[in-house]
Formats: structure tokens, C-alpha cells, sequence
């Protein structure tokens, strides 16, 4: 996952999480800049053996629609309206998610 572009940056921006799939193939690995930095070799050596290494995704404009689509919005699943499905605006899901965030910022110890 990509935030800005540059590895380093987004990699201090994601928590050590943009370049976490490294970790997977290499899990003593103890900092999101070592997976960076190894990343390369892991990727070539996946290519050798036919594994498909996908490009990065862009959280502004790729993963955060989704999250929000699925967060915030209240899909029901197996219900069908007409082939679509049906989704309805979840007031207190919003609420909730501006209660977190706000409580988050008082500390790690206060949820």
C-alpha cells in the first residue's frame, strides 16, 4: 500500500504496513525499512518461482473508498434490490467511528 509514493515515507505514514507483505516471507524481520530494503530480492525470487508480485495500492484513491463503502455505509448482504445491493446510510456508524477517533486522541489508554 502507497500513501505518497516514496517507500520510506509511506512506510512511517502506514506504521511499518505498506511494506508488510515482505514480513510475511521474512517474519524476524523487525522493521518496516528492512522489509523495504529486502523487498527487491523477495520480489525477484517470487517472479523466478511464478508467483504473481502485485503493484502497490494506492490507500487515498484505491483502498480507502472501500473501507469507506464497507465501514461507514451499512451493506446488507444477500439482499437484493433489483441486481444491486442494497445499502443504507448508517447514521450511528459514523457516529461511532467520530467517537473512536476522538477517544483515540486522548491516548492509547483511554479506550
Amino acid at each position: 500500500m502507497e500513501v505518497t509514493g516514496n517507500k520510506y515515507i509511506d512506510c512511517f505514514l502506514t506504521a511499518g504496513l505498506g511494506c508488510h507483505r515482505t514480513h510475511h516471507i521474512l517474519p524476524a524481520q523487525k522493521s518496516g525499512f528492512s522489509n523495504i530494503i529486502t523487498e527487491p530480492i523477495v520480489k525477484k525470487i517470487a517472479e523466478e518461482h511464478g508467483i504473481k508480485w502485485d503493484r502497490y495500492h494506492n490507500f487515498v484513491t484505491e483502498r480507502f473508498p472501500i473501507l469507506f463503502r464497507y465501514y461507514l455505509l451499512n451493506v446488507t448482504p444477500g439482499k437484493k434490490d433489483e441486481g444491486w445491493i442494497k445499502e443504507a446510510f448508517s447514521p450511528s456508524g459514523i457516529i461511532q467511528t467520530i467517537i473512536f477517533v476522538l477517544v483515540g486522541f486522548l491516548g492509547l489508554g483511554a479506550i
